[in-house]
């Protein structure tokens, strides 16, 4: 009897790689374990062992955008400014997006997975831009008002506009992101601010 092959994590890596390309591309439907392990130049065998299943596969592809989006996120310093945290939060959303075009489509795209993100993963990933939203409503930067409903429409902003840049319809060479998120504040903005 042979010994049993051992599978690394770059291996595993690359298929989560080829998965979120694949869904990015057509969907989760689309994802054929015969067409991954041929790309990966491994074999469904593989695939199973790593993963157990085609489902356990594509949902380990949603995790890994998941936490990628939220290692992003925490990797933004939490400064003595929340406005200016909350600026750099943007930075780092629209960073990540460029950077991993096929894990941000796995989340939000129109052939993602968006139905199948969980309150909880994108709470988890929302946070960092929560607690500074929250903050610079008790520093008095911003108005008194349900600190997820800024979030959420701060968010909205600045999703929308990586949206339309990651879909070809605009460049940043203008800074247009800088005035977007000034923009996107400045409704929420306290008058003593």
């Amino acid at each position: 009897m042979g010994r049993p092959k051992i599978y690394d994590e770059s291996l595993r890596r690359q298929l989560i790689a080829l998965t979120a390309e694949s869904v990015a591309d057509g969907g989760p439907e689309s994802v054929s374990l015969r067409a991954l392990a041929k790309a990966a130049d491994t074999s469904t065998t593989a695939i199973y062992t790593i993963f157990g299943s085609k489902d356990d596969l594509v949902a380990a592809v949603l995790d890994a955008a998941a936490e990628s989006l939220t290692r992003a996120q925490d990797a933004v310093p939490v400064t003595d400014d929340p406005l200016a945290d909350f600026t750099e939060l943007g930075r780092a959303y629209r960073g990540w997006a460029l950077a991993h075009p096929d894990l941000y489509n796995v989340m939000f795209g129109r052939l993602g997975m968006r139905e199948r993100v969980t309150p909880d993963q994108l709470d988890l990933s929302m946070r960092p831009l929560l607690d500074a939203v929250s903050r610079c409503i008790e520093a008095g930067s911003l108005r008194d008002v349900d600190a997820r409903h800024a979030a959420i429409s701060i968010w909205a902003a600045v999703h929308g506009l990586v949206s339309l840049e990651i879909a070809g319809y605009l460049d940043d060479d203008q800074g247009v992101l800088e005035e977007h998120l000034v923009a996107s504040a400045v409704y929420w903005l306290s008058t003593a601010g």
